[in-house]
């Protein structure tokens, strides 16, 4: 019904020129052999830093791997850590994977708070990582596919776009994880059949022309400087994943966000699990008893 989805599916800009300055090859041959990791992600920021204005801190002035703007809410489900799954009765039930969520936590926290290429922005003046990409001053820019008609629209920098990589090769698949707006109709309407067939109609058209004049026309051929970023953005599209907690504002759908803040990071996954696993076990059981099926 609306194509804002698509749009906010969440990848991995490149700069190009800035890894071959730094003798980095674009990681295409990876992200297609199912092979692009959390740990090469890493390995390619922490070989960015440049002190630029050589004052011994990092800062915007710097050439770095990464811009840290704790914007991670997309990247855990796309690690497979999930909050809320429906089981065989078509019920939720709490899933989150403590083990793989704790190793995920510390590859993120030694990626982003332990590696020399990173600036942590400052979060009040503004968005930072957008800033310093589009002036070729970070390696790496996260964000919403969207992004490539916006504000990278009018840079000069050239571009390569990944897909969020998998937590380590085990992991099955890639997972792209995005946000989308809820929508819903009210109680109170008096043809339910009339609106379920405008409601269906709407989202027929979104599908069959909407979505593919953003991505197909406009994405693809617009603002893509290489075939193999209009592979991945197909990709991208294949894999597209919604995280039902997110959306309902779980508190283990938010660790990553809560944890890797970048103004009080933190590596204590057990005492969050332990103070938040039973308040998201009793949201689910909420959520059953408002929408479930009986």
């Amino acid at each position: 019904m609306s194509y804002f989805g698509v749009s906010r599916a969440r990848a991995w800009f490149i700069n190009k020129q800035l890894a071959a300055n730094y003798g980095l090859t674009v990681p295409y041959a990876d992200v297609f052999a199912g092979t692009w990791t959390l740990d090469k992600l890493h390995g390619m920021i922490g070989s960015v830093y440049e002190d630029t204005n050589g004052n011994g801190t990092v800062d915007m002035e710097d050439t770095v791997g990464f811009v840290n703007q704790n914007i991670f809410i997309c990247m855990q489900p796309s690690m497979g850590i999930h909050t809320f799954a429906s089981n065989s009765e078509g019920k939720l039930e709490f899933v989150f994977d403590l083990e793989r969520a704790s190793t995920a936590l510390d590859k993120m926290y030694a990626m982003i708070h332990e590696t020399k290429g990173v600036y942590q922005a400052d979060t009040s003046a503004g968005r930072q990582d957008q800033t310093m990409f589009q002036n070729g001053k970070s390696l790496f820019y996260y964000d919403s596919l969207g992004m490539a008609e916006t504000i990278l629209r009018d840079t000069d920098v050239e571009y390569g776009i990944l897909c969020t990589p998998k937590l380590d090769e085990t992991q099955a698949d890639y997972i792209a994880g995005y946000t989308d707006y809820s929508h819903a109709v009210p109680k109170t309407i008096q043809d339910e059949t009339l609106v379920g067939w405008g409601i269906e109609a709407l989202t027929a058209s979104g599908y069959y022309t909407i979505i593919p004049a953003f991505v197909d026309v406009s994405l693809t051929n617009k603002y893509v400087y290489d075939e193999d970023s209009a592979k991945v953005i197909a990709l991208i599209g294949e894999k597209m994943h919604v995280e039902l907690a997110y959306s309902f504002s779980a508190k283990m759908a938010n660790m990553f966000h809560n944890l890797l803040n970048s103004a009080n990071p933190s590596k204590d996954l057990a005492s969050y699990y332990a103070a938040n696993q039973q308040l998201d076990i009793d949201f689910a059981a909420e959520l059953n008893d408002l929408y479930g099926a009986d």
